[in-house]
């Protein structure tokens, strides 16, 4: 609705611009008729949801595996950077690795977590491009409550000298994630954000250059809802 406010558009428009929605998916989900359905909108909705989360994971499963067990451990090491643990932070190293789907359990990242510091090791062998989205993953962290710790800047500078990153890149990089707060801020009503720790799984994808919404899910949501 903010774009579309902003833009001056209707929602038909804002959602098709989006690339939310095509224009037949658009006029059927955004009927009056359909909207005022109270059961079947519902339905539609959580439909919707399913696909999107199902999409969402497959995405992320596109991942390399070591790169997505690297972006944990530098994550892990962030939240450890201050040797304090909030609840928020120990919920984001969960929530992180089912996210990367890593098959972690809750209990084995209080015991990781516990063990205190480790040796990040590995990190200038990977990719350019994998190498960037570990450094954005752990900026993104860092900055979650708003600023970062001196510790926690201290923590950034030697994984961005782990993974051989100069610091105009590194700059840059932060820029991104900026930005990308900044688009959700802006097109997300405040009553719809969710905490910082549940969104992960976006920000990774916006991280990578993933679209998490693309012609695949929209034919799926079609297929489901029109046919």
């Amino acid at each position: 609705m903010k774009y579309a406010f902003k833009n001056d558009l209707s929602i038909k428009q804002a959602a098709v611009e989006l690339k939310v929605m095509t224009e037949t998916l658009a006029e059927e989900l955004l009927d009056p008729l359909m909207l005022t359905d109270v059961s079947k909108s519902a339905a539609i909705t959580q439909r919707m949801e399913q696909l999107h989360k199902k999409v969402i994971k497959s995405k992320i499963a596109s991942i390399e595996l070591t790169t997505r067990q690297k972006i944990f451990e530098v994550i892990a090491a962030v939240v450890l950077a201050d040797s304090v643990i909030a609840k928020e932070e120990q919920l984001i190293v969960y929530v992180a690795s089912e996210a990367l789907q890593l098959e972690i359990t809750k209990d084995e990242v209080s015991e990781i977590l516990s063990h205190g510091s480790t040796q990040l090791e590995g990190l200038e062998t990977l990719n350019p491009k994998d190498r960037d989205l570990i450094y954005l993953c752990a900026t993104w962290v860092a900055s979650a409550d708003g600023s970062v710790a001196e510790a926690e800047e201290k923590l950034l500078d030697e994984v961005r000298d782990l993974l051989k990153l100069d610091a105009a890149k590194a700059n840059k990089l932060r820029d991104k994630v900026r930005t990308i707060r900044e688009e959700r801020s802006e097109f997300v009503p405040k009553s719809e954000e969710l905490p910082w720790w549940d969104e992960f799984e976006r920000i990774l994808l916006k991280a990578a250059d993933i679209d998490e919404i693309d012609t695949t899910l929209i034919k799926e949501i079609e297929k489901a809802i029109i046919s």
